[in-house]
């Protein structure tokens, strides 16, 4: 009687360490990460700024478009999307990076 209620335990505990990732995955949401190694650092809120004046947020490129979306925390989204956002059409002017915290900006100039 011991043995299939530990084996029944151990499978139950297993499956729900490899579902709830996996279900948090699949709806496109990052917030499950081993918090011991992740960096979680400053957020950061990235727009692309149009000639017209209109700007375009990440998410909402990323619902336009269907890329962009980064699945480790490790990214520097500061550092490393402004180069791919001024590739995208329509090709904005400029990036801008917002620290959330402080609020300061940075922009970034599209060639």
């Amino acid at each position: 009687m011991r043995l299939p209620l530990s084996a029944a335990f151990f499978t139950l505990y297993v499956a729900v360490q490899i579902s709830v990732p996996a279900v948090q995955i699949l709806r496109e949401q990052n917030s499950f990460r081993w918090g011991m190694f992740a960096d979680s650092g400053e957020r950061q809120e990235i727009f692309a700024e149009y000639a017209d004046g209109s700007h375009e947020s990440l998410a909402q490129i990323r619902a336009r478009t269907g890329h962009g979306k980064v699945l480790r925390s490790q990214v520097s989204l500061g550092q490393r999307m402004p180069a791919y956002l001024c590739s995208q059409a329509p090709k904005p002017v400029s990036i801008v990076v917002r620290q959330a915290g402080t609020n300061a900006e940075e922009r970034y100039r599209c060639p």
